[in-house]
């Protein structure tokens, strides 16, 4: 790490002598990431030692400037404290049958009600919008999957604009699930742009934390899309979590860990997958498993360092849910001590979704968030990415909607759902973002 910043540095010394010449480096002229990266940097004794050296041939007073690079960065003016809620209309034309379970409404009610909750909330600004981001520049998409897709994803959606039809992504295996329209490769860019704009905010800390509701899904897209051996692509098309890791791992260098924990009622194969044998990486789910359950895969078991699978039976509970959470995720988390948290959000599990077939409720949702919320405090300020994944349909006896307003309150630290004080603990004093 020290070679890489070194290297870094030595790239940008003639910038960083002229900004500090100038009198630049301060919060009002140089950008957020930019600051930030000159502390990482000046941590480092071989830096230290050429900043000094450095300083020696330039005014006092822009020796001063550049002696503060290294001190604590302040806190960013735009709401640091926030949850953002980033959602895009965009990603509402991907079209699917009538009978497809993944419909636009999930995104469209939960979007409507989430609007409503920022405009009634208490205390004020404790959840801020950021809607129609830019979609992602396709060339991070290749950090995650395969060129070979992609084309054969943009081609797939070309034919259906073409012959003015819906189209399979993956006729030739069998894959009545994931099907394509005209727009779902745009809308699949702009779900994904969306991560990366919530990314963005966290990491500089503009917001403490956000939640992305998107459409279509991502944690099972692998790197060619079909991931370990499925069959189907469980409607996803790009792994937008992942693809907010590249993101992430792009605007901040110097975050050497990250985290996915994946409570979908289905094992996100396609994220273990690409992070498979990453040791930068942390993969945790927690997901129904079975045989014949989609995706067939995550068994109890730690197959490699960085994987945990917790694979629960048909119909499990609360109970069985918060003590396998609570036992085996949590502590393995928190030892890990990464420097910002993914969160596959799938409410599927809940026991009026149509295809779980598990017994969770709004406050299991809430319960696992605050869990999540406390390990973030502890070991990475607080920094937190949600994706909303699976959650089906979107009426209310799904649970979707109370789900993901439950999450949304215990991830803004808000005091109350429907009356019921939350769970949610600020008593744990977080970890300083930088050196």
């Amino acid at each position: 790490m020290v070679e890489v910043a070194t290297r870094w540095f030595s790239k940008m010394q003639p910038s960083v002598i002229r900004e500090v010449r100038d009198g630049a480096p301060t919060a009002a002229s140089l950008s957020h990431e930019r600051i930030k990266l000159l502390q990482w940097i000046c941590t480092f004794d071989p830096i230290k030692s050429a900043l000094h050296q450095t300083s020696t041939t330039i005014e006092p007073i822009h020796r001063e400037s550049l002696a503060n690079l290294s001190a604590p960065l302040a806190a960013h003016p735009e709401n640091s404290e926030a949850t953002l809620i980033v959602y895009s209309n965009e990603c509402l034309y991907h079209k699917v049958p009538k009978q497809h379970v993944e419909q636009p409404s999930r995104q469209a009610r939960t979007v409507q009600m989430l609007v409503a909750m920022s405009e009634q909330q208490l205390p004020p600004n404790a959840v801020q919008l950021l809607p129609e981001p830019d979609q992602v520049d396709p060339s991070l998409l290749e950090c995650v999957h395969s060129r070979t897709y992609l084309r054969h994803l943009e081609k797939t959606c070309n034919s259906a604009r073409k012959k003015d039809c819906m189209m399979r992504l993956n006729a030739a295996v069998g894959d009545f699930d994931t099907i394509l329209s005209d727009q779902s490769y745009s809308a699949a860019l702009h779900a994904a742009g969306a991560v990366c704009a919530a990314v963005e905010r966290v990491v500089t800390g503009r917001a403490k934390n956000a939640f992305c509701c998107v459409r279509p899904p991502g944690h099972h897209a692998g790197r060619d899309g079909l991931a370990l051996g499925a069959e189907s692509q469980g409607f996803c098309l790009l792994n937008n979590v992942c693809i907010g890791m590249a993101h992430a791992r792009l605007k901040c260098p110097w975050f050497t860990k990250m985290a996915v924990v994946d409570f979908d009622v289905h094992h996100g194969n396609g994220t273990e997958e690409i992070l498979m044998n990453d040791p930068s990486s942390l993969f945790c789910s927690v997901h129904r498993y079975g045989q014949s359950f989609f995706p067939g895969k995550g068994s109890a078991s730690r197959a490699t360092e960085n994987l945990v699978n917790i694979g629960l039976p048909k119909g499990f509970d609360a109970a069985a849910f918060r003590g396998a959470v609570s036992k085996q995720l949590l502590p393995v988390l928190e030892e890990f001590n990464p420097d910002v948290i993914f969160i596959s959000a799938g409410f599927d599990a809940h026991r009026g979704d149509v295809l779980g077939g598990t017994l969770l409720t709004e406050a299991d949702f809430e319960w696992i968030t605050c869990e999540l919320c406390d390990v973030a405090d502890r070991v990475c300020s607080g920094r937190i990415i949600s994706v909303m994944e699976g959650g089906y349909p979107a009426e209310s006896s799904s649970g979707l909607e109370g789900s993901i307003m439950s999450h949304v309150r215990a991830l803004a630290g808000l005091p109350e759902f429907n009356g019921v004080p939350s769970a949610r603990r600020n008593n744990a004093a977080p970890t300083p973002a930088f050196m």
